[in-house]
């Protein structure tokens, strides 16, 4: 799964693979994670983040965020913070 994390992954196609329609594939996916795809998908983007983070101190912030699927720095940014209360230069 981690090499696809930087793809873009939509609801609807997820639902397609699975052979359900969108609106019943969330709510199965909801009731059996606890979560919806999307907060899931931001949770294994984030944690993939701070691994790359951890490994690599070099590693600029911005090519983190396309390394796990955030093509916008600023949006990456904001998660993070929201995520963990610090920004990803400080953490």
């Amino acid at each position: 799964m981690d090499a696809k994390l930087a793809d873009k992954i939509v609801l609807e196609d997820l639902s397609l693979l699975i052979g359900l329609d969108r609106f019943r594939f969330l709510r199965l996916f909801k009731r059996a994670v606890g979560m919806t795809p999307h907060a899931w998908l931001l949770r294994m983007r984030l944690e993939k983040a701070v691994a790359l983070m951890t490994a690599n101190r070099q590693m600029p912030i911005t090519e983190i965020a396309h390394a796990v699927g955030f093509f916008d720095q600023s949006h990456f940014t904001r998660v993070f913070r929201d995520a963990y209360g610090v920004t990803p230069a400080r953490f």
